[in-house]
């Protein structure tokens, strides 16, 4: 099977990129951090922040940009393979896949034949909410327990990875990046407007913009992208609503392809509620004659769970647009 190599390279940066240092001490390689997780709804940020502050950083980093085909045993660990021989070079490659083997048998072989010692660095899995398939998570999990120091395995994904992170957060193995860390502050805000318009909003209507969006970068970039004039930018805040036809368009979108139809209609109806109990939903499933529950949804990460049920994102002025691609809280 041929590699696509664009896979296995950092995304371009936009043309204009907020520089985040204050994210940095995130970013501390030691023995100690196993997994880095940077875990949010889309538009946040997530893989711009890794493309950029790691090689601003310094850190040496293999990349592997998964999609939903890579969700499939072997052609995730020929992806995998590539990944792991970016960061080895002409070292030390690994030995070729055998096909006979599962995936924790195929990656504890290639465990045994990492070296010892290396310089820190790091291999990135961006869009890691593709991978759902057991024998995959399965192979993750225990790849983790063994890893060397050296490495620390950094994941950008929209839902909570399944790989037993409590036992790494309790093990102090973990990192964690969440949406309240990427959400845009103040100076940040400033320095985008700054970079990219001729004029500076004023500091009242940039920290009505931050209130409305939450800090959403997308929607964030929305406004400077779309406004020339101060003026405009004021008439644009006052529009900055999940209800605007541009978010409507991005969120039906994103159902679109994350759902299959009759959950995407499951999930626009309950758009109208705040929060739900999980006996409410098993009533509507009953009555709909749906054949799942709402655990795969769950699972998926559109739902937040605690006491009740809440669809998971970023409140956008009373829309959650976010909600197709989000993260079940921790």
């Amino acid at each position: 099977m041929p590699l696509l190599q664009e896979k296995l390279k950092a995304p371009p940066l936009p043309l204009s990129v907020v520089a985040r240092p204050r994210l940095n001490d995130f970013f501390a390689l030691n023995e100690r951090i196993r997994l880095l997780v940077v875990q949010a709804p889309s538009g946040y940020g997530k893989t711009t922040l890794l493309a950029e502050r790691l090689p601003a950083l310094e850190q040496d980093a293999a990349w592997l940009r998964l999609d939903q085909r890579d969700n499939q045993p072997e052609r995730f660990l020929r992806y995998w393979q590539a990944a792991i021989d970016t960061l080895l070079r002409e070292d030390a490659l690994l030995s070729p896949l055998s096909e006979a083997a599962d995936c924790v048998e195929q990656l504890e072989r290639w465990l045994g034949e990492l070296p010892k010692q290396r310089a820190a660095c790091r291999l990135v899995l961006d869009e890691f909410e593709h991978l759902t398939h057991p024998d995959i998570l399965a192979g993750l999990a225990h790849w983790l327990r063994h890893q060397p120091p050296w490495l620390t395995l950094t994941l950008a994904s929209r839902s909570r990875p399944a790989l037993g992170l409590a036992s790494l957060r309790l093990r102090g193995e973990l990192e964690e990046i969440d949406l309240s860390a990427l959400a845009f502050d103040s100076e940040e805000a400033q320095t985008l407007c700054a970079e990219q318009l001729s004029f500076p909003p004023t500091r009242v209507s940039l920290e009505r913009a931050l209130r409305r969006s939450g800090g959403w970068v997308m929607a964030l970039n929305w406004l400077v992208e779309r406004t020339t004039t101060r003026a405009g930018f004021d008439a644009l805040v006052e529009r900055l609503n999940g209800g605007h036809p541009d978010f409507v368009a991005w969120f039906d979108e994103r159902l679109a392809e994350a759902l299959p139809p009759e959950e995407r209609e499951l999930l626009l109806q309950l758009g109208v509620l705040e929060r739900f109990t999980p006996e409410l939903m098993a009533r509507y499933w009953r009555a709909s004659g749906l054949p799942s529950g709402w655990k795969p949804l769950n699972r998926r990460g559109y739902l937040s769970s605690g006491p009740t049920l809440t669809l998971s994102g970023t409140a956008f002025n009373g829309c959650l647009v976010s909600t197709c691609a989000t993260a079940v809280t921790s």
